[in-house]
């Protein structure tokens, strides 16, 4: 890995924030969905995006090239160990 950028620019951050609410609050993408007022449908729903979360987050890291830092510039004082 060379370089540095934000965690807001990580494919591997977005994925796991997808997946964390689409398992954690299913309930957000029941009120996109009261047309079906189905609960079966809305679980589909939040597993499939459940699913798409988790493989960007995935994929996210299998591509990653810089590490990650909160504000994208390399921290301060000595530099990371890499193990």
């Amino acid at each position: 890995m060379s370089g540095w950028k934000s965690v807001i620019t990580s494919k591997t951050y977005w994925g796991i924030v997808i997946a964390t609410i689409a398992h954690y609050k299913p309930g957000w993408i029941g009120d996109a969905l009261t047309v079906f007022h189905v609960t079966d449908q809305t679980m589909l729903v939040a597993a499939i995006i459940f699913g798409i979360g988790a493989l960007l987050a995935a994929y996210g890291r299998w591509v990653a090239k810089k590490q990650l830092t909160l504000t994208g510039k390399p921290p301060s004082g000595e530099p990371l160990q890499r193990y």
